[in-house]
């Protein structure tokens, strides 16, 4: 990587004295596809949390069970690889952040970056590096003889399948949630210290299902996976004006040549490489990642709150501060659709926005990511009430990459692949022809 001192220098004195304790990562590395289902333990970790990866078509995604799921860890590496089999990074590391506010008014907030405030299993639990607390992985043409489909988790929330309509999950008759070739489901909750965002417990228990697969219908499924999140207060305190959503460190190819950019209008935050060209010795033609908001579960907004670039020189053309955040209250600002500071965010024309780079590549119009460099994206929903003690809300969303004609029409895919992502989805992937073995 070019300039790799000037790089780390960087970000060291923009994270040294932020209390966000994720390890900087060393972005020379790159993660291997035949790692195997090993134990990953974090520097200083409370837990030793299991690890499994999803590969279910076209892409490499390293999943642990602390709410990682394009982890960098254990392999100090890039998580979320595409093609499979290649060294191609796309994702450095990604999970999902939540946030809200307490009776007292106190932001609370509880998230993934480079390492997690989550711990594996639900929440309460003591035992945390319990082996039935790990990523379950089945693929379609698995059977009762292999573990993780007879273990099925039915009595941690993992969907099913009641083949015989008894209500009761037989591994020999009934199946795992499999509407494509592979599932992955793992459960986690912030009962423990907060080592990343620094905040206190918050009764969050996390149910993630991860799945995928291909179709002879549908060419861009076997660049996409789902994540359906279902997140429960399990705590004692309301959640009020909470915002759910995922973040990533996103490394698409030379991390150097990023940029974010949000389709508001397809619920999408995406990045693409700023220069064609660039990509050449690693992709051919540089693709776009975008992460899709799909659907909602039990209540959350149609339409994304917040979303776009995080990191130095994210607000090119306009004023506000949108580097890493040093804390929650920072974190929970830019969910709010804020800058770090809890500033409006006005766009070029001095329009107010939540989103920052709305404006489209394509056609080169609107408020534009200019300054490449080493980027962060995320998005954020609302829910539409109250959450209380026992209330469960959640959302699904796609991880999509496509490859167009050149760094532009890569965009242009990418939003053609997210709109049928969410028609598949809209239509129980109802006449997706599967492919024998992928």
């Amino acid at each position: 990587r070019l300039n790799m001192t000037k790089i780390k220098s960087t970000i060291f004195i923009f994270l040294g004295f932020s209390f966000l304790f994720g390890v900087i990562p060393n972005k020379k590395a790159h993660q291997e596809d035949d790692l195997g289902n090993t134990p990953n333990q974090f520097t200083n970790s409370r837990v030793v949390t299991s690890s499994s990866y999803f590969n279910g078509n076209e892409w490499y995604a390293r999943v642990v069970n602390d709410g990682q799921w394009a982890a960098d860890e254990p392999a100090s590496a890039s998580g979320g690889l595409w093609p499979r089999g290649s060294n191609n990074s796309v994702l450095w590391d990604a999970g999902l952040w939540i946030g809200f506010k307490d009776d007292q008014d106190n932001i609370q907030f509880s998230g993934v970056r480079y390492q997690s405030d989550f711990t594996p299993g639900p929440y309460g639990v003591t035992d945390s590096d319990n082996e039935n607390y790990r990523v379950y992985k089945v693929n379609r043409w698995d059977d009762a003889t292999v573990s993780d489909w007879s273990d099925w988790p039915v009595d941690m929330g993992a969907p099913w399948q009641d083949n015989n309509s008894d209500g009761s999950y037989d591994p020999a008759v009934d199946q795992p949630y499999l509407p494509l070739d592979q599932t992955l489901y793992s459960v986690y909750n912030d009962s423990t210290d907060h080592h990343v965002f620094g905040t206190s417990i918050n009764g969050i228990e996390v149910h993630q299902t991860i799945f995928g697969g291909v179709s002879i219908d549908h060419s861009d499924l076997s660049r996409t996976f789902f994540i359906k999140y279902e997140i429960i207060n399990k705590g004692s305190i309301n959640w009020n004006n909470a915002r759910f959503g995922p973040w990533s460190d996103v490394d698409l190819g030379d991390y150097m040549n990023d940029v974010i950019g949000v389709d508001v209008d397809s619920n999408m935050v995406y990045c693409y490489s700023k220069h064609a060209g660039d990509e050449t010795d690693v992709f051919g033609i540089s693709p776009a990642v975008g992460f899709r908001y799909i659907s909602s579960v039990n209540s959350l907004d149609d339409t994304l709150s917040s979303g776009g670039c995080i990191g130095n020189d994210c607000g090119n053309g306009v004023g506000g501060n949108f580097n890493n955040p040093n804390n929650a209250n920072e974190a929970y600002n830019r969910m709010l659709g804020l800058d770090n500071d809890g500033n409006n965010i006005y766009g070029l024309d001095g329009q107010e926005l939540r989103f920052v780079h709305p404006g489209d590549p394509v056609s080169g119009t609107g408020w534009l990511d200019e300054l490449v460099g080493d980027r962060l994206m995320f998005f954020s929903v609302a829910p539409g009430q109250l959450i209380e003690p026992g209330d469960t809300v959640g959302f699904v969303m796609a991880v999509i990459i496509a490859q167009g004609t050149d760094n532009l029409n890569s965009i242009t895919e990418l939003r053609d692949a997210s709109y049928e992502a969410k028609t598949l989805w809209d239509s129980n992937f109802n006449g997706v022809g599967l492919v024998d073995r992928p």
